[in-house]
């Protein structure tokens, strides 16, 4: 069969026939595209900061009681010292966190909390106190961390405290 005498297709036809691969190229390729946007830049959009107040790179002064929210994390005020009956050494009891974010669109709203808390003299560290969730807190939940003392020897001559959440 030559070409001359195949069927011929009516112009509408051919036209419609051919845009719908051209339209589905197009979709595919603008997804692909958003999605690329959103991956590279989730952490801008979605996540903590990781220079917030309270945040390794910009602990946060507090006193002793005194409660302060960290990425969406509210540390209730309340909390005091109190001597760990198994290490013999001050901790902190009753510092209770509730998780502010909501149920996350990408990125679950459930976090895990650590926390440290330095006692310094000077520019020294002197005392340190880490506290956890334990497990990861559900958003909207209040939870009373679990506190230890960790690594130094108690020593009251302290003349501020730091508070840094890890995760």
């Amino acid at each position: 069969m030559r070409v001359s005498e195949m069927p011929r297709m009516p112009r509408a036809q051919a036209r419609t026939a051919l845009r719908w691969p051209v339209r589905i190229t197009a979709a595919v390729y603008a997804l692909v595209i958003v999605l690329g946007f959103v991956w590279f830049w989730q952490d801008l959009i979605f996540s903590d900061r990781q220079n917030a107040v309270g945040t390794h790179t910009n602990p946060s002064a507090l006193e002793v009681g005194e409660g302060l929210t960290v990425n969406k994390m509210k540390y209730h005020e309340g909390w005091s010292l109190a001597e760990d009956p198994d290490q013999g050494k001050p901790t902190i009891v009753d510092l209770e966190v509730t998780n502010q974010h909501g149920p996350g669109l990408l990125m679950p709203g459930d976090r895990e909390v650590l926390v440290d808390i330095f006692f310094y003299r000077g520019d020294t560290v002197v005392y340190e106190v880490l506290c956890s969730s334990g497990g990861e807190i559900a958003p909207g939940q209040t939870v009373t961390l679990d506190c230890g003392p960790y690594l130094y020897d108690w020593t009251e001559d302290f003349d501020r405290i730091e508070f840094v959440q890890s995760s």
